[in-house]
C-alpha cells in the first residue's frame, strides 16, 4: 500500500537522488518512469537485474550515476545503449569486463569514470571509441585512476577536439608533452591535473596561453610551478583581449607561497582587474568531482571543508571557519608542511593558538 500510495505522487517525480543507500536494491525505481536524473552512487548492493529494468524502463533517463556500484554487467551495457537514447551524463566505476561500449550511447556529452584498482581493463579502447564516435559532441571527461594513463591515453584525449572538462589528476604521464598535446583542446574551460609532478612553468604558461577559454585550472601538489608561473600568466593574460576572465588557479600543495603572492604587487593589481584568482587551499569543492570525493585525499578521515576561501579572507580572525583540519596524527613534516603553504599552525600544534 504504501508504494502504491508514493508512486501515485511520485509518478512525474524527475530527479532522484539516493547516494550512499547501503541497503537499496533498486527493485522499484524502474516504476518512476519520468525520471532525467538518477543518483545511485554508492549504492553497493544494487541488483543487476534491477539496473537493467532501470535502464529499459526510463525512457528519458538524461543522468545516471552509479559509481560504486559493485554489480555492473555486461548485459546492463547492451541494455542502457539499447534503451537509453537521451543519456548525456554517464558516471561509473570502471567494471574489470571491456566497457567501451558506453561510446555508443547516441547523446553521451559527459564520462566520468572512478577506477580505484591499480589494474583491471585499460580505458583506451574506450577512449577510441569515443574519438570515432564522439569527437564533436563530448565535452566533459574526468578519469579518477591513480597511475594509469599513458602516452596512448594522452593522445587520444587530445583529439576530443569539443572537450570543456578534462579531469586527469594523480598521474605521471601527464607531463610536459602532455600539456603540449592538450594545446589542441581550444575548447577547454577547466582542467585538473592535480598531483601531475612532472610539469613545469613552461609547458603550463604554453597552455594557458593557447586554451583562451580556459577559466578553472587545479594545479594542486604540481611541486615545479613556482611564482614566476603566475607572473608570466599574469602578463599573457593582460596581452589578451578575448578570453573568458579571470582565470582561477588551485595552487595548493605548488612552490607558490600564501604570503607570497599575497604581498605580491602585480598579483594584486590583475586580481583588482579580475584577471586572474588565486585559491590555496585543498577544498573539496573544487576537486573536480560535485560530491567532493577525492580517494588520493592527503589526509586520512575528515576530506577539508572550504566553500568560499580565497587571498581576501582574513586568517586571523577567530570566528573564520573556511578552513577545516581534520583530527589526525600529524608529525613534524606534517605540521611544518601546513605552517609553509597557509603561515599558521594547525590546531592544537601551535603553543600560543591565538591565531584559532
Amino acid at each position: 500500500v504504501s508504494w502504491f500510495l508514493c508512486r501515485r505522487h511520485l509518478k512525474h517525480l524527475e530527479t532522484l537522488e539516493l547516494p550512499e543507500n547501503y541497503e537499496l536494491t533498486g527493485k522499484s525505481i524502474s516504476k518512476l518512469t519520468q525520471l532525467k536524473v538518477l543518483n545511485l552512487y554508492g549504492c553497493c548492493n544494487i541488483q543487476t537485474s534491477h539496473l537493467v529494468d532501470i535502464c529499459e524502463s526510463l525512457p528519458n533517463l538524461k543522468a545516471l550515476d552509479i559509481r560504486r556500484c559493485e554489480r555492473l554487467s555486461p548485459a546492463l551495457l547492451d541494455v542502457m545503449i539499447e534503451h537509453c537514447k537521451e543519456l548525456e551524463i554517464l558516471k561509473m566505476s570502471c567494471p574489470e569486463f571491456p566497457y567501451e561500449r558506453v561510446a555508443l550511447l547516441p547523446k553521451l556529452k559527459q564520462l566520468e569514470l572512478l577506477y580505484y584498482s591499480l589494474y583491471g581493463t585499460s580505458q583506451k579502447r574506450l577512449l577510441a571509441e569515443l574519438v570515432a564516435h564522439k569527437a564533436d559532441q563530448f565535452e566533459i571527461l574526468k578519469i579518477v585512476a591513480k597511475n594509469t594513463l599513458t602516452v596512448e591515453h594522452i593522445d587520444l584525449i587530445s583529439e576530443l577536439r569539443q572537450l570543456k572538462v578534462l579531469f586527469v589528476a594523480n598521474n605521471p604521464a601527464v607531463n610536459d608533452d602532455a600539456l603540449d598535446a592538450f594545446c589542441k583542446l581550444q575548447q577547454l574551460e577547466e582542467l585538473t591535473i592535480k598531483g601531475c609532478g612532472n610539469i613545469t612553468n613552461r609547458a603550463l604558461l604554453r597552455l594557458v596561453q593557447s586554451c583562451k577559454q580556459l577559466r578553472l585550472l587545479n594545479i594542486q601538489f604540481c611541486k615545479k610551478i613556482t611564482m614566476d608561473f603566475l607572473l608570466e600568466t599574469i602578463r599573457a593574460l593582460k596581452a589578451t583581449e578575448q578570453r573568458k576572465k579571470p582565470l582561477q588557479l588551485i595552487v595548493y600543495g605548488t612552490s607558490m607561497d600564501y604570503y607570497g603572492v599575497a604581498e605580491c604587487e602585480e598579483y594584486k593589481e590583475a586580481a583588482a582587474q579580475s584577471l586572474v584568482k588565486v585559491i590555496f587551499h585543498a577544498s573539496n569543492k573544487e576537486l573536480g568531482l560535485e560530491e567532493g570525493v577525492d580517494i588520493y585525499n592527503i589526509w586520512d578521515g575528515e576530506h577539508w571543508v572550504d566553500d568560499e576561501d580565497d587571498l581576501t579572507d582574513d586568517y586571523d580572525d577567530d570566528d573564520d571557519e573556511d578552513l577545516h583540519f581534520p583530527d589526525s596524527d600529524m608529525d613534524d613534516d606534517d605540521i611544518n608542511f601546513v605552517y609553509d603553504v597557509f603561515g599558521v599552525y594547525p590546531p592544537g600544534h601551535d603553543i600560543n593558538d591565538v591565531i584559532w
